[in-house]
């Protein structure tokens, strides 16, 4: 098919180029994805001579026996390609498949060469396991193998802006150049979307299918700025190694592994602080020493740095200078207590004509007992 290949890519250059997008194919880019495919060729192959044995030694355990017919190659072809849709999804999925995926989505532009930009670390990833439940079923590995290569031969038609749109009916059924657009899109509603191979009624059923509305943005969230073809076989790779290699508990960093490619490690340093937060109702004063201004409502920027007081800047200057403005309290007398306001004070604590008027004389030890003592009857 290689020969195909280059006549279809050769005429769509010059397509292109006669309306003036020359910009589309360039020599830089269609020699690295030519490098990229020469590379995932011999991986494949070496990968095809060390898993042949895995192959049939699933086969010699086959669930029945499938005679070559016209229904037993359309059954094989539809089975391959619901086995590849769930292949294509975990590859998005799962950041271990993800690094060998990324390589085909890294490119910018879309044109047939998209197609030849491949990994040689697919069989390292693992994409040989969704094949072999079909030779298990009673395909022969060798069809198999067969109906994969011509579905990949098919989908490198589907790279391609020269096509808009075919016929509603094809356009419900396969995947053509829009559904396949949409999924190297890298715009937010066309990330991880269309994953068919084939036949689009996978994405449909479940519910993975978006149709081709805005203008598509090729490439990946965080973009690789190079032509080294060896950077962009590995460079997920070593991001993956790195996140692995950093420390945590080990559940924490084998998640990197399996996880979707965009899962972060929790801040488990700041789980102290996280169940703090919702006691208070709103963030720090900005003009606290030493905080940062509140970027909203229970963010952890907004918090002071240890060691400073919770208590704004205002309302410390003000309890400060509160006694300035505190009214002067009444003296208490020695003994504890104040005097009652409706006693009046008295000049002498003697009696006699020089008690001040109005004052109870002081009555004597005396006077007291004559007071409590009965009188006659």
């Amino acid at each position: 098919m290689g020969p195909v290949f280059a006549a279809c890519m050769a005429l769509e250059a010059w397509w292109l180029g006669r309306g003036g997008r020359t910009q589309t194919y360039t020599w830089a880019g269609v020699g690295t994805n030519i490098s990229l495919a020469l590379s995932h060729a011999v991986a494949d192959g070496m990968a095809w001579a060390l898993l042949a044995g895995v192959f049939y030694g699933v086969y010699e355990h086959r669930v029945m026996d499938v005679a070559v017919t016209a229904w037993s190659v359309l059954g094989l072809l539809v089975a391959q390609d619901f086995c590849y849709y769930w292949f294509h999804r975990c590859s998005h999925r799962v950041r271990w498949m993800w690094a060998s995926h990324v390589t085909h989505h890294s490119g910018e532009t879309m044109n047939l060469s998209t197609a030849l930009r491949q990994s040689p670390t697919y069989p390292l990833s693992g994409m040989w396991l969704f094949w072999l439940p079909l030779a298990w079923l009673g395909f022969k590995p060798e069809h198999v193998i067969l109906c994969v290569a011509v579905s990949l031969a098919f989908q490198f038609f589907v790279h391609t802006e020269s096509v808009k749109r075919l016929p509603r009916v094809i356009e419900a059924v396969f995947n053509t150049p829009s559904h396949h657009r949409v999924h190297h899109a890298r715009n937010p509603q066309y990330i991880d979307r269309n994953y068919a191979g084939v036949f689009i009624v996978w994405d449909r059923l479940f519910g993975t299918f978006v149709p081709e509305v805005d203008a598509c943005e090729y490439g990946i969230i965080h973009q690789v700025q190079t032509r080294n073809p060896l950077v962009m076989m590995f460079h997920e790779w070593g991001a993956m190694w790195r996140d692995v290699s950093r420390r945590g508990p080990a559940h924490l960093r084998l998640t990197h592994l399996w996880a979707p490619p965009e899962w972060q490690r929790p801040a488990t340093g700041h789980v102290r602080l996280a169940r703090l937060q919702p006691q208070l109702d709103h963030a720090p004063s900005p003009a606290m020493p030493g905080a940062a201004a509140p970027s909203g409502h229970g963010t952890f920027d907004a918090w002071p740095r240890p060691g400073t007081s919770l208590v704004p800047a205002h309302a410390r200057v003000a309890r400060s200078t509160s006694s300035l403005r505190r009214p002067a309290m009444p003296r208490r007398r020695p003994g504890g207590g104040k005097r009652p306001a409706w006693r009046p004070k008295r000049s002498s604590r003697s009696g006699g004509s020089d008690a001040t008027v109005g004052v109870r004389p002081a009555r004597t030890p005396a006077a007291r007992r004559s007071a409590r003592t009965p009188l006659p009857a």
